[in-house]
């Protein structure tokens, strides 16, 4: 996709893995911004203006919004050697590993009870997910 910036032979340079928290849009000429709060306490922004149409970025929109959902992990993309920690043009869902993936024939050893300590799961702290509806910027 392509995203208009002041050095587009730059590096497109992508974030560390994280989970949408919550979108935002701001309004302003070119169609705005889309805001993205993430899992790591970052705000990461996209000038909806820089990208090939509005549609694409309705479409940026919805993709965020099921990533979001689902609770996925995504990697954020920051055209023209921009940070990809404050910017971006575009994400990719990041797949996980599951919880328990071991090596084929990998042996585990469980030490005695005794010697184990988890905390309680209720005792963990739970990331608040927020869901914004913007029924205007999508049927626009």
């Amino acid at each position: 996709m392509s995203f208009r910036v002041a050095r587009p032979s730059a590096a497109v340079r992508s974030s560390s893995a994280v989970r949408v928290l919550s979108l935002s849009h701001a309004p302003g000429a070119g169609g705005g911004s889309l805001s993205v709060a993430c899992s790591d306490g970052v705000s990461r922004v996209c000038r909806l203006d820089r990208l090939p149409s509005l549609e694409v970025g309705r479409a940026l929109w919805r993709r965020l919004q099921a990533a979001g959902s689902a609770g996925s992990l995504v990697s954020f993309s920051a055209a023209g050697g921009f940070s990809p920690d404050r910017w971006f043009f575009d994400f990719a869902v990041v797949p996980s590993a599951p919880a328990w993936s071991l090596p084929a024939g990998a042996v585990v050893a469980a030490a005695p009870s005794s010697d184990l300590s988890w905390p309680a799961l209720d005792a963990l702290p739970v990331p608040e997910v927020s869901e914004v509806s913007f029924d205007a910027f999508l049927a626009a």
